[in-house]
């Protein structure tokens, strides 16, 4: 098979796969059945085990990684759409939070120090008001990235801002 018709078909099969979302279990008991019907296959060995076993990896990437490539269409349409109530309907609920803030590649030089002074250190009374510090300088970066601001260290030094993560959104299924 050349590697054209190997596209197509793969393709067509994710198309179909697509196409049956809907029949997927989406409640707790019903993935429960599910998962206990597939089992039941292996030990009656309708199913080989190994074989199984490669499918549930394959899913599981392949899941995460159409859970990443949908991300942005998944919160867009929660914005603007009722989504909302159609989750309800399948006995879902959903609900959209903010990601918060990655200071990783912050370098504001009093945070960085503060974080290392309180690295360094077991339990005392500079503990707490390391923590307190750190906690007030981290919520100053963020007010100053939301306003498009630049930040200074005491010394004048620029600083890189932390950036915001992205919404995360949140599906609980039913029980």
């Amino acid at each position: 098979m050349n590697p054209k018709q190997e596209y197509l078909e793969y393709f067509y099969a994710a198309a179909e796969v697509v196409q049956k979302v809907p029949t997927i279990p989406t409640t707790k008991g019903n993935i429960t059945l599910f998962a206990q019907a597939a089992a039941q296959r292996v030990r009656e060995g309708e199913v080989s085990a190994l074989r199984m076993l490669v499918q549930i990896r394959a899913w599981q990437q392949m899941l995460a990684e159409l859970n990443e490539l949908i991300r942005e269409d998944v919160a867009d349409e929660y914005d603007r759409t009722a989504v909302k109530n159609e989750a309800h309907e399948m006995g879902a609920t959903i609900t959209k939070t903010g990601g918060g803030w990655d200071f990783f590649g912050c370098d504001d030089p009093q945070l960085v120090e503060a974080e290392a002074e309180l690295k360094a250190l077991r339990y005392n009374d500079r503990t707490a008001e390391l923590e307190k510090l750190i906690k007030a300088r981290k919520s100053y970066l963020q007010t100053i990235a939301n306003s498009g601001g630049l930040a200074l260290s005491q010394d004048g030094e620029l600083s890189s801002l932390p950036t915001p993560k992205a919404d995360v959104i949140k599906v609980t299924l039913p029980k």
